[in-house]
């Protein structure tokens, strides 16, 4: 993010920022300039570990801008955690949103798409084919910006079902979240 007043904290008054780098839920963000980083929402996975400070309506990661072709985790919307996949920006309900660290995980295999909260699976939709737009992280397009702390972001360009309980593991193991 080369926009200094868009870029998330590491840092506050000199003292490194704790769990992880803090977006404001206004305008901080990262863009994938380079290009994104999934080539279609029927083989991609991430895991995403953080904590929102409000309950208000924003995104962790946005790996496809479209409506049709979205991979949104997590987005909150209407006071609850989502996974936002193919044309819902609700096809999976993970919990109600809270202040406490989570790992969400998406993944997306040819024919099923699954979202786990904390390993815990809740939710399966049917895979869709597709990706178009640029993505970013903490936010969809100007509006739904993260506010809270991302402690670790992990994106696949593939469907990452067979591995999920070990990565998932190694992550819980490093931040002892569930």
């Amino acid at each position: 993010q080369l926009t200094a007043g868009s870029q998330p904290k590491i840092v506050d008054a000199g003292v490194l920022v704790t769990g992880g780098i803090d977006f404001d839920g206004v305008d901080d963000h990262f863009d994938f300039s380079s290009g994104n980083p999934i080539t279609s929402i029927d083989a991609a996975s991430a895991f995403f570990v953080g904590s929102s400070d409000s309950s208000s309506n924003q995104c962790g990661i946005n790996i496809s801008q479209s409506a049709s072709q979205r991979f949104y985790l997590p987005a909150m919307n209407s006071d609850s955690f989502r996974f936002g996949y193919a044309d819902s920006l609700t096809a999976v309900t993970f919990a109600s949103s809270n202040t406490s660290e989570h790992l969400f995980t998406g993944i997306a295999g040819a024919s099923t798409t699954s979202g786990y909260y904390d390993g815990e699976l809740k939710g399966t939709v049917s895979s869709a084919t597709g990706v178009s737009g640029s993505g970013e992280i903490g936010s969809i397009g100007s509006v739904y910006r993260w506010d809270g702390r991302m402690r670790e972001i992990i994106i696949y360009d593939s469907d990452q079902s067979a591995n999920r309980e070990a990565i998932e593991a190694n992550i819980n193991n490093q931040y002892d979240i569930y």
